[in-house]
């Protein structure tokens, strides 16, 4: 299928003779669509301090363009072609909020930027809880499977020394646990979402080093497939699958020399 652009966006900075500057995305229905660009700024206690970068003259540079001597308008029309007989209203900011003829005062625009700011705070606490939530739902459903689905050995004779192992050295053998989680989350994948065993194997250890242990090492990935090679029913899938995601990083990385 053709694709059809029916839109381009652009960015177009304008500048004062005080050198205040605003940048404006787009022009529809009488509105200007403001660029602003909002800093979270994190204090030494982990606080959270959100502001808006150049307020001052973003403030001095709006409440202007509705002064009767401001060219705004037409250089604005002009530089996004825009006919000049269209009715220029006022300003959108990226939360919704309107800066209009009637709150074009400092301070109105001052209240304004806040209650922006407010709402991008709010917007930022409700992403990060739902994220933390997120987070902890995925990790109890990749740790539960566990109990769910268990470790099968290669061999019936292996039994109790994997068992031995596991209760002598998971708690201080990172590897050990990389491989009974990966085991069993990627058969409870191949099972729940009946993918081919590379593909679970694949999304298993994707999903395990986000949600579980942040970052596996290239080194600790090795020491855990060769130990799930020696002692997990499917040791020889599991290694093939860890030989070709081996070869595919490093064909991209040849690629990119």
């Amino acid at each position: 299928m053709a694709t059809i652009v029916t839109n381009v966006s652009k960015t177009v900075v304008f500048q004062d003779s005080n050198k205040n500057c605003i940048q404006v995305c787009n022009f529809k229905d009488g509105f200007v669509y403001l660029y602003m660009e909002i800093k979270i700024l994190v204090t030494e206690n982990g606080a959270k301090n959100i502001e808006i970068s150049n307020e001052e003259e973003l403030v001095q540079f709006i409440s202007g363009c509705f002064e009767e001597e401001s060219n705004f308008k037409e250089i604005l029309f002009e530089a996004f072609n825009i006919d000049e007989n269209t009715q220029f209203n006022g300003f959108l900011l990226p939360m919704g909020e309107k800066i209009e003829k009637e709150n074009s005062d400092i301070w109105s625009i001052e209240e304004v930027l806040h209650n922006v700011i407010t709402e991008y705070a709010k917007k930022l606490s409700e992403y990060t809880e739902n994220s933390i939530k997120e987070t902890q739902e995925k990790y109890d459903e990749i740790i539960d499977t566990i109990e769910d689905i268990g470790f099968e050995c290669k061999d019936e004779s292996q039994i109790q020394e994997v068992k031995e192992l596991i209760e002598t050295l998971e708690e201080e053998n990172e590897e050990i646990q990389i491989a009974i989680i990966f085991a069993s989350y990627t058969i409870n994948l191949i099972r729940k979402e009946n993918l081919e065993f590379s593909q679970a194997a694949d999304k298993a250890y994707e999903e395990i080093e986000r949600y579980v242990f942040e970052k596996i090492t290239k080194k600790n990935l090795q020491k855990t497939i060769n130990w799930l090679e020696k002692y997990w029913k499917y040791g020889y899938e599991i290694k093939e699958w860890y030989i070709n995601r081996t070869m595919k990083e490093f064909n991209g990385f040849a690629d990119m020399l």
